[in-house]
């Protein structure tokens, strides 16, 4: 080593110490928080959607033990018209429909069933209305097991301005007018 050679005298480079991970900068913790928020307010949504088709599902599931019970025609229809009542009263609460019995309650599911169409007052559900007042009522179950599950399956709780407003005239009031 020469003491005058300058470029002799100079030391190794230090490189500065890995940045650390920890603790974290804010940012990051900001980027948590909002995750946490954001994880929770997901989990609440599910639930409370799962809550709501609740009703839904176990509806179709005692339709679809229906279909294996060996019932009367005029047991059938009372177990329909119960399962579908407690749809009815579960998805709107505003019309209170669980008072509607024969035309009314035809009516009552034809306008709250998306098809627009008049399949309970005119179709297969006309045995909803009248059979359910007949000793021994003359019906297709399985055609009636399938409108209720259609009609169950496309029922969702709807705010009242969205729903239709539901007529409660009979079908006799009708005929005096």
């Amino acid at each position: 080593m020469n003491p005058n050679d300058p470029l002799a005298q100079l030391k190794d480079i230090h490189t500065p110490d890995p940045v650390s991970w920890w603790p974290l900068a804010p940012g990051w913790w900001a980027i948590i928080a909002a995750s946490i928020i954001l994880l929770a307010l997901l989990a609440y949504w599910l639930k409370k959607r799962q809550n709501a088709r609740r009703y839904r599902v176990q509806a179709a599931a005692e339709l679809h033990a229906l279909r294996n019970a060996q019932l009367s025609n005029s047991h059938f229809i009372e177990r329909v018209n119960a399962i579908l009542k407690r749809v009815a009263i579960q998805s709107d609460k505003t019309h209170k429909p669980g008072h509607l019995s024969g035309y009314a309650w035809l009516e009552y599911l034809d306008q709250t069933f998306t098809k627009s169409s008049n399949e309970f007052c005119e179709g297969a559900g006309q045995a909803l209305g009248d059979a359910a007042y007949q000793a021994n009522p003359e019906l297709e179950q399985q055609a009636v097991l399938n409108l209720a599950r259609r009609w169950v399956k496309q029922q969702k709780p709807v705010a009242s301005k969205n729903r239709k407003k539901v007529n409660n005239t009979t079908q006799k009031e009708r005929a005096d007018v």
